[in-house]
C-alpha cells in the first residue's frame, strides 16, 4: 500500500508541476507575438494573431485537462494516504476551484479572441 502511495503522490508533483509548465509556456507564445509582430505596439499580421490563439487554445486546455487528472489522483492519494497515516490531502472540489483553473479559463478565452482578431484581419 505505500508503494502505491508512494507513486500516486509522485504522479500528483508531476502533474501539478506539469500544469504550470503550460502557464510558462502560453507566456511564451504571448511574448514571441509581440516580439515578431509588425510594429512595437503589436500590431501583429493575421496570422501571427491565428497561430497565437491556436496556442493559447491547445495549452488552456492542456491545463484544464491537466487539472482534472490531478483531481482524480487526488482522491485515489487521499483514499490510500488514510490507510497509511496521511490524512491531510485535499480533495479538490467542483465547488473550490483552484486559481490554476481560472488561468487556464483566461488563456483558452485568450486564444479564441486571438482567433477572431485573425479572423477579423484576414476578412477587413
Amino acid at each position: 500500500m505505500e508503494e502505491i502511495y508512494k507513486e500516486r503522490y509522485a504522479t500528483y508533483r508531476h502533474l501539478d508541476s506539469l500544469r504550470w509548465q503550460m502557464l510558462q509556456l502560453s507566456v511564451a507564445a504571448g511574448a514571441t507575438v509581440l516580439t515578431f509582430s509588425d510594429t512595437v505596439s503589436g500590431n501583429a499580421g493575421e496570422w501571427k494573431w491565428g497561430v497565437a490563439g491556436f496556442i493559447f487554445v491547445v495549452l488552456g486546455i492542456a491545463m484544464l485537462r491537466i487539472g482534472s487528472g490531478i483531481s482524480k489522483n487526488a482522491a485515489v492519494l487521499q483514499e490510500v494516504g488514510n490507510e497509511v497515516g496521511d490524512i491531510w490531502i485535499p480533495i479538490p472540489t467542483r465547488k473550490h476551484k483552484s486559481v490554476s483553473f481560472w488561468i487556464a479559463l483566461s488563456i483558452t478565452f485568450l486564444g479564441f479572441i486571438c482567433l477572431v482578431t485573425s479572423l477579423v484581419k484576414y476578412f477587413s
